[in-house]
């Protein structure tokens, strides 16, 4: 990448980027009047830990921009990749939003032994849903994290299964049926329910709940994972200490 000297940026002051008020390039190669940018990464999406983001180069197209890119470098010695923060807002106004970065390299979710051991396929699934979210691939990723939702409570539900025949049962029915009819615990049921609703929402046409949105899909799904945990922790202390001494 060019250094800000080749591209025509220039290095911004450390009590300017505390300011967060910054003077983009534009396309004509002049510099723009002073620019307010309401928020500066504090963690490099590369390495994830926190920064202190140096700013080589900002750019406004012209007056009529609604959107405006940071180039930003991580300052550790062992990282010092460059990123780019993207902003939304007004040129005219000289103001502007940050919205994302990228690139990013994602954070995958550790999930505890007993999820592991239920439903790896789960987690996979779940860290690529979570993966295109941060890639602001909000049309789908709903749809990810509904998929990693089926795996997770199927694969539960196979592993208390009796014998064979519920299994394929399992495999074969509707995510629904099996929440009904394969999780007694009635909390965890309460919230598996909720969460495929939701779920669903995200893979059809029309919003049935439309006061949620994908952070409550989440959540549910995350309650859901930590009821299987404790249901499950119960069950272990229960077989460990059948009686009392």
């Amino acid at each position: 990448m060019m250094n800000a000297s080749e591209t025509g940026g220039h290095n911004i002051p450390i009590d300017e980027l505390k300011s967060k008020s910054l003077n983009p390039m534009m396309d004509n190669g002049t510099t723009a009047p002073s620019m307010q940018f309401d928020d500066i990464p504090d963690e490099c999406p590369i390495c994830h830990r926190g920064i202190d983001s140096r700013i080589p180069y900002v750019y406004v197209e012209n007056y009529a921009s609604t959107t405006s890119q940071l180039i930003f470098q991580c300052p550790r010695r062992d990282c010092l990749h460059f990123f780019i923060g993207y902003y939304e807002g007004s040129a005219q106004s000289r103001e502007f939003f940050f919205s994302h970065v990228a690139p990013i390299n994602p954070i995958k979710y550790d999930f505890s032994e007993v999820i592991a051991t239920i439903s790896p396929q789960f987690i996979d699934i779940y860290n690529e849903a979570s993966y295109a979210e941060k890639m602001q691939l909000t049309n789908i990723c709903g749809v990810g994290y509904r998929k990693a939702l089926e795996f997770l409570i199927k694969d539960y539900a196979i592993s208390l299964a009796a014998d064979e025949n519920q299994i394929e049962e399992i495999k074969s029915n509707r995510l629904s049926d099996v929440i009904t009819n394969y999780i007694n615990n009635q909390t965890l049921q309460d919230t598996a329910k909720r969460a495929s609703w939701l779920g669903n929402d995200e893979t059809h046409y029309v919003r049935k709940w439309v006061d949620k949105d994908l952070e409550d899909l989440k959540t549910l799904i995350k309650l859901t994972v930590r009821w299987i945990e404790m249901v499950e922790l119960a069950r272990e202390f229960k077989n460990q200490m059948p009686n009392r001494k």
